[in-house]
C-alpha cells in the first residue's frame, strides 16, 4: 500500500505529534500550523452568522477548516505528503474531532506535555508558556487574572480519563470503543505519552468521510486538573446540619417495646437482566432500574463538577463559604440542604495552573511512583450544604478545618443517596415483599387475626398495582346522579363532580368503604391541560374530610414536586384551618423556597429554622397532610404508617389486657391516598406513600381509598437514565391495563360530541376512572391540534376572555391567536457547556415580546418565552434584558419548568436548525422534535396567544409538527420569511397526508363555521360527513340563538 501520509489533528490543550502508522516514524518535512488559542466567549458576544438557507447534506457533513502547511525545518515537505494531508474539522466543544482517512487503519497520536525534542519535525523547541504551544486554558492564554481573581474561571466538566475509555469517546470524536485505550511510551522518550486509537470500522470510500465531530462530547479537562480528584487524600468531615432524630421521635410516643426504628436500607442486589414486570418480580424489576438510574445520576452529577473554582468566605470567623454553581437555577445539579459536597484545595503556580502537576501525571512521574500530588494539599473536605440560592446560583457550604492562602478548589458533587435512593429502596422492598408473600404466609403468625385474614395487605397491594378485570364491579343500572351534599367549589363541571360521585355513592359510612361502587382498585382521573385536575383532587379531599360519613377520615395528599404540593396546600387553606392542615417538608428543603403565606401550615424548629415533624399527638390530629411523594418517607421512618399504628395499638392493648380481652379499633388512621400529577412521578416514588397507607394483615378495620390524577400525554417522570421503564409512571401503566384501557367509556372511545352518560346502563364494569373534557385555559385555536393529536378530539373549550389579544397587529391570515414564524438560520453550540442556541431565533423572540408590550395589550409578566435548550434560554435572558429591549419582567425558562403552569402569551423557540443532530437529540432526550410529550406541554401553556419560531423543514420530520404547521398553513397563520429564505414556501407533501389528517379536529371546524357564519357565508371550507354536518349545524344554531334557550 502506498504511503497514505499523516493525519493532523488540532488538540486543544497540548500539541500533537503525528506518527506514520505504517512506518512507525514521525512524518518528516511536514509541520502543521497550530491555531493560536482563542478566548471562549459567551454566545451573546459572538457575531451572528449570515442568514442562509439550510445546509445540504454534503455541506453539513463537516465544518472544514483550511490548513496552511509550512515547514520550519531545513527540508521542505514533499509534494506527495502535502497533498495527502487531510483537513481539520472545526471543533465545537473547545476541541477538534478526527477526520477519518480511509487509507489509514491505525492512528497513533503523540501528545507532548512540554516542548518537543530538537529532532522533532515540529522545529526548534519552544517554551510551553509562550508562542503557539501555550496551553489555551491557562490564565495568561485567555486573559484571566492570576491569584485570588482566579474565581472567574469558568466551570469545566469531568473529563473522560485516558485509560479504559469504554464508551469510545475522548473529546476528539466518535470512536468504536474496541477495548481500553492505554498510555504507552514510544522510542523510549520519557514524558511524551501517546494514545493509540482504533479506527472505526468502515467498508467503503463512501463511509470514509462520515466521521463527524462529537458536539455532545464533554468539555475536555486537562489531566493536570482532573487527576487531583483521584489523588489519595485524608478526609475531613464538616459539621452536618440538624435533622429529624427518628429514634428519639419514636420513643416519645411508642417506646422501643412496641416499635423499633427501621434498619438502614441497603442497596438491593439487582438481577443480571431485566425481566417483565409481575407481582413476583416487582422488587427485582425496580432494583435493576434503580441501579441503572443511580449509575446514570452519578455520571450526570459529575458533569457539573467545578475545576479551579473559588470559595468566598462568608466572614473570616466562620467556616461558611459561598461557591457559584452554574445551572443551579434549573436544578442542574439538584442540591438541597444537608447534601455533601467534596472540596479539594489546589496549589497553583504563578500562571494559575496546578503546581507541578504536569510532571506528576507524566509516565514515570510522581503518580506512578506513589508520590503525593504537588498541586494538591492532600486533604479532602466533605463540606455540607447549609444554604441554597437558586436565583443567584450560589451555595453556602460549611468547610471545617480549611487553611491556606490560596482559595482555589476542585468541587465534586455526589448523588445524595440518603434522600433519594434509600427511600426508593425501602418502599420497593416493602411493597415487593408484600406481593411476593401474597400466598406465602402461614397461620403461625401470632400478629395476624387468623389464617383467613393473612393476605389482606398483600391482596390490597396487588389490587392497587396489578388490578384485573375481575376486580371491577359490574354495573346493573344507572347511578342515581344526585349528590345531596355541599360542593366547596361551586364552579365544578359535570365531569369533575362525577369523579367524586363515582367515589362516594355507595360509601354511606366508613363500615362500607370496602364496597366501592367501582371496586377496591385505584380510581384514576385523566385530566388534559387546563381541565382542572388539581381542582378536582382538592374537592375530593375536602368532601372526604367534611362529609359526616367520613368523620374519622385522615387524608395523605401527595404530589411529585414541592411546587405542585404547594399549589395543593394553597387551595386547601381556603377551607381548612391550621390545626386541620399540615404541609410536611423534609429538613433538606430551604425555608426560603416556601411561599410566605404557606409557612403557617408548616412545622419548623424556631431555633434552626429547619422543617421538622410535629409531635405525635399533633400529627395524628391533622385531617389532611400534604407532602411530596419523596417526603412521605418521613412518615415511614417515624413509624406512623397504618401497619405500624395498628401494631402499636395492638401491642399496647396486649400489654394492658394480658387476658387477651382486647379489641382493636374499628378504623385505620390513613383512610385515603390522593396523588396529584401522578403521571410525573416514577413508580418507586408513588410506592413510598403507598407503603404509608397500606392496611395491616389483620382484616376487618377498613380499606384505603387510592385516587390518582394526571395526564400521561404530557411530560412523564424526570430521570437521568434514558429509554428505561423507570420513565413510565404507575399512572400510565395502570391506564394501559385492560380494566381501564378497554372500558367502553375510555377516552379513546368517548369523543366529546357523542359521549352520552346513558351508555352506563350497560351490563358493563363501573368505570374506575373519570375523563375530564372541559378546558378552562386556552383559546380554541390553541387547543385544536393537541385535542386531535393527543386526546382523541375530546377537548371542549370553556375559557372566557380568550380574545383579548386578537387586536395585536402581528396576527396573520384568519387572525386567530396562533402564529408560525419561520427561522432558517443555523443553530450553534456553546463551547463551554455543549448547549445549543440560535442567535437569530433569540432576536426574533425578543422582537415579538417587545411588540406585544408596546401594543399595551399585555404586561411583561404575562409573556413567557421557552426553549428546550438551556443555552438558548441563557441567550434569550441576556438579550432581552439589554437594549433595545430591556424587558426584565418577561418569564424565560426551559420547557420542563412550565409544566403545570400557564401564561397569557407563550413564545416557543424550537432552536434546532440542522437535521444531522436529530437522532442524537432524541437519544439524549433533547429538543422538541420527535418528543411528542414536550411538544404537547409547550403548546398547551398559552391562554390567549401562541407564537412558534422554528425551521419548518426540520420540524417537518416530526408528524406532530407537521400537523401543527399544516393547521397554520390552512388558515394563513404563517409569518412571511423576512430572511429571504425558503421558510415561507413550506407546504406538507403527500407523504404527510396521514399526519395532516390527524391534525383536523372538531375545534378547528367549529372555528371556521363560527367565523363564516358570522360573515354570512354559505360555502364551507371543509367537506363534512353526516355526523360532522349535524355537529356544525348545531354549532351554527347555538351561535345564532345565543343565550335565548
Amino acid at each position: 500500500m502506498a504511503d497514505a501520509g499523516p493525519v493532523f489533528i488540532r488538540q486543544t490543550f497540548k500539541p500533537i505529534r503525528i506518527i506514520n502508522p505504517q512506518t512507525g516514524s514521525p512524518v518528516e518535512g511536514v509541520s502543521p500550523v497550530i491555531t493560536p488559542p482563542k478566548q471562549v466567549q459567551p454566545p451573546y458576544k459572538r457575531k451572528t452568522k449570515a442568514m442562509r438557507p439550510p445546509r445540504s447534506a454534503e455541506e453539513d457533513s463537516a465544518v472544514v477548516m483550511a490548513t496552511t502547511m509550512s515547514s520550519t525545518s531545513s527540508t521542505s515537505a514533499p509534494a506527495s505528503a502535502a497533498s495527502s494531508v487531510s483537513p481539520l474539522i472545526g471543533g465545537t466543544n473547545g476541541h477538534t474531532a478526527l477526520l477519518q482517512n480511509q487509507q489509514i487503519d491505525q492512528r497513533v497520536l503523540t501528545t507532548y506535555g512540554q516542548s518537543p525534542p530538537a529532532s522533532s519535525p515540529w522545529g526548534q523547541p519552544q517554551s510551553p508558556r509562550s508562542g503557539q504551544l501555550q496551553p489555551p486554558l491557562s490564565p495568561t492564554a485567555v486573559g484571566w487574572p492570576v491569584g485570588a481573581q482566579h474565581f472567574a474561571r469558568p466551570r469545566q466538566a469531568e473529563p473522560q480519563r485516558f485509560p479504559a475509555l469504554g464508551n469510545g469517546t475522548m473529546g476528539y470524536g466518535p470512536l468504536n470503543g474496541n477495548g481500553p485505550q492505554t498510555h504507552t511510551l514510544t522510542n523510549g522518550t520519557q514524558g511524551y505519552p501517546h494514545l493509540t486509537i482504533p479506527t472505526p470500522p468502515y467498508s467503503s470510500a463512501a463511509q470514509s468521510d462520515t466521521t463527524k465531530p462529537d458536539v455532545y462530547a464533554r468539555t475536555f479537562i486537562p489531566e493536570t486538573w482532573s487527576a487531583i480528584n483521584h489523588a489519595p487524600a485524608q478526609t475531613l468531615h464538616s459539621k452536618p446540619m440538624s435533622d429529624i432524630k427518628f429514634p428519639s421521635y419514636i420513643s416519645s410516643f411508642a417506646g422501643y417495646s412496641f416499635l423499633k426504628p427501621l434498619p438502614a436500607p441497603t442497596p438491593p442486589q439487582p438481577p443480571s437482566s431485566l425481566s417483565s414486570l409481575t407481582p413476583q418480580s416487582y422488587a427485582a424489576y425496580f432494583a435493576y432500574l434503580l441501579a441503572y438510574e443511580q449509575k446514570a445520576q452519578d455520571t450526570e452529577v459529575k458533569s457539573h463538577n467545578l475545576y479551579l473554582s473559588g470559595l468566598v468566605p462568608i466572614n473570616y470567623t466562620s467556616p461558611l463559604f459561598s461557591v457559584a454553581v452554574p445551572g443551579l437555577r434549573e436544578d442542574a445539579p439538584m442540591i438541597l440542604l444537608g447534601d455533601t459536597v467534596i472540596v479539594r484545595q489546589i496549589r497553583v503556580d504563578a500562571s494559575g495552573e496546578p503546581w507541578g502537576m504536569r510532571a506528576w501525571v507524566s509516565p514515570g512521574g510522581g503518580r506512578e511512583r506513589g508520590l503525593p500530588a504537588p498541586g494538591f494539599t492532600g486533604y479532602e473536605h466533605r463540606a455540607v450544604v447549609w444554604g441554597v440560592d437558586r436565583t443567584g446560583e450560589k451555595l453556602m457550604i460549611r468547610v471545617d478545618g480549611l487553611v491556606g492562602d490560596q482559595w482555589i478548589f476542585n468541587v465534586v458533587f455526589e448523588v445524595p443517596v440518603w434522600r433519594t435512593f434509600e427511600r426508593w429502596w425501602r418502599a420497593v422492598a416493602d411493597i415487593g415483599g408484600l406481593l411476593v408473600q401474597h400466598q406465602a404466609m402461614n397461620g403461625n403468625d401470632t400478629n395476624s387475626g387468623g389464617s383467613k385474614n393473612l393476605a389482606v395487605d398483600r391482596e390490597w397491594v396487588r389490587r392497587m398495582l396489578f388490578p384485573e378485570q375481575t376486580d371491577g364491579v359490574i354495573q346493573l343500572g344507572l347511578p342515581q346522579g344526585v349528590f345531596s351534599g355541599r360542593w366547596f367549589d361551586q364552579r365544578l363541571n359535570y365531569e369533575q363532580m362525577d369523579a367524586f360521585i363515582q367515589l362516594t355513592f355507595t360509601q354511606k359510612s366508613v363500615d362500607s368503604v370496602g364496597r366501592q361502587d367501582y371496586g377496591s382498585i385505584p380510581f384514576l382521573i385523566s385530566g388534559p391541560p387546563g381541565t382542572g385536575k388539581t381542582k378536582t383532587m382538592v374537592e375530593i379531599a375536602l368532601q372526604l374530610t367534611h362529609n359526616p360519613s367520613f368523620q374519622n377520615a385522615h387524608i395523605l395528599l401527595c404530589a411529585p414536586s414541592d411546587s405542585a404540593a404547594d399549589i395543593l396546600i394553597r387551595r386547601l387553606k381556603e377551607h381548612l384551618s391550621i390545626p386541620q392542615l399540615l404541609r410536611l417538608n423534609a429538613a433538606s428543603r430551604p425555608i426560603g423556597e416556601v411561599p410566605i403565606d404557606l409557612l403557617g401550615y408548616c412545622y419548623t424548629d424556631g431555633e434552626t429554622n429547619l422543617f421538622l415533624l410535629p409531635d405525635f399527638k399533633q400529627l395524628m390530629s391533622y385531617k389532611i397532610v400534604v407532602a411530596t411523594c419523596r417526603d412521605a418517607d418521613l412518615l415511614v421512618q417515624a413509624r406512623v404508617t397504618n401497619r405500624d399504628l395498628v401494631q402499636l395499638e395492638k401491642g399496647i392493648l396486649d400489654a394492658l389486657h394480658s387476658d387477651g380481652q382486647n379489641n382493636l379499633g374499628s378504623f385505620l388512621h390513613w383512610t385515603a391516598l390522593l396523588v396529584d400529577e401522578a403521571a410525573q412521578a416514577t413508580e418507586p416514588e408513588v410506592a413510598i406513600p403507598l407503603s404509608v397507607v397500606t392496611p395491616p394483615a389483620t382484616g376487618g378495620i377498613g380499606e384505603v381509598l387510592v385516587v390518582m390524577a394526571g395526564d400521561q400525554g404530557q411530560l412523564g417522570p424526570r430521570t437521568s437514565s434514558r429509554n428505561t421503564s423507570l420513565e413510565r409512571s404507575l399512572f400510565e401503566r395502570l391506564f394501559d391495563r385492560p380494566l381501564y384501557r378497554d372500558h367502553p367509556l375510555a377516552r379513546k372511545r368517548a369523543k366529546a360530541r357523542d359521549w352520552n352518560p346513558s351508555a352506563r346502563t350497560g351490563p358493563i364494569a363501573r368505570p374506575p376512572f373519570a375523563n375530564l373534557f372541559r378546558n378552562y385555559r386556552s383559546h380554541p385555536a390553541i387547543l385544536a391540534v393537541p385535542s386531535a393529536l393527543f386526546y382523541h378530539d375530546t377537548l371542549i373549550p370553556e375559557a372566557t376572555d380568550v380574545d383579548s389579544m386578537i387586536d395585536w397587529t402581528g396576527w396573520r391570515g384568519r387572525c386567530w391567536p396562533v402564529l408560525f414564524s419561520p427561522n432558517i438560520c443555523d443553530d450553534e453550540i456553546e463551547y463551554d457547556g455543549g448547549g445549543w442556541y440560535n442567535v437569530n431565533e433569540a432576536k426574533k423572540a425578543c422582537d415579538y415580546a417587545l411588540s406585544l408590550v408596546q401594543s399595551n395589550l399585555i404586561e411583561q409578566r404575562d409573556i413567557c418565552i421557552m426553549s428546550p435548550f438551556s443555552a438558548q434560554v441563557k441567550l434569550i435572558r441576556q438579550t432581552i434584558r439589554r437594549q433595545p429591549y430591556e424587558l426584565g419582567g418577561v418569564n424565560i425558562g426551559p420547557m420542563e419548568v412550565f409544566q403545570g403552569l400557564e401564561s397569557r402569551f407563550v413564545i416557543i423557540c424550537t432552536t434546532r436548525a440542522r437535521s444531522r443532530f436529530l437522532a442524537e437529540d432524541r437519544a439524549r432526550g433533547l429538543g422538541m422534535i420527535n418528543e411528542t410529550r414536550r411538544f404537547n406541554v409547550a403548546i398547551t401553556r398559552a391562554k390567549q396567544g401562541l407564537i412558534i419560531i422554528g425551521n419548518p423543514w426540520i420540524l417537518a420530520q416530526d408528524p406532530a409538527w407537521v400537523a401543527l404547521m399544516a393547521f397554520c398553513r390552512r388558515h394563513g397563520l404563517w409569518e412571511e420569511d423576512s430572511q429571504g429564505g425558503d421558510g415561507s414556501v413550506w407546504m406538507p407533501d403527500g407523504a404527510a397526508d396521514e399526519e395532516v389528517e390527524k391534525g383536523y379536529s372538531s375545534l378547528e371546524r367549529g372555528l371556521v363555521v363560527r367565523e363564516e357564519g358570522e360573515a354570512g357565508m354559505d360555502d364551507r371550507v371543509f367537506a363534512a360527513g353526516d355526523e360532522d354536518g349535524m355537529w356544525m349545524a348545531g354549532v351554527v344554531a347555538e351561535e345564532s340563538f345565543g343565550d335565548e334557550y
